[in-house]
């Protein structure tokens, strides 16, 4: 919505949200996220690395998998007190 591309161009659904074409999974991996994560390792890649291979969720021609889900989390250890984990789920932007 923020680009000026039409919903369809990122997902499946024509209205937008739900599972995303190969193009809005890689736009979201790419452009989207706050921190890119190697897929292999879970790290994230330094700045100026050569970019890793984006999961598109394509299986086949006529089979992909998705979801509809975007979160943060966060991490506290503080020495000699309890360490916390958040994780909390970012809700989608209406569309309008």
């Amino acid at each position: 919505m923020r680009t000026g591309y039409k919903c369809v161009a990122c997902h499946v659904n024509p209205t937008g949200g739900g599972k995303r074409t190969e193009f809005g999974s890689i736009y979201s991996q790419t452009a989207m996220a706050a921190e890119r994560l190697d897929l292999r390792t879970g790290k994230p890649v330094p700045a100026g690395a050569s970019e890793p291979e984006s999961w598109t969720g394509r299986l086949s021609d006529q089979f992909a998998v998705g979801a509809d889900l975007r979160a943060t989390s966060q991490y506290v250890a503080v020495p000699h007190d309890t360490d916390t984990f958040a994780f909390k789920r970012v809700p989608r932007p209406i569309s309008r």
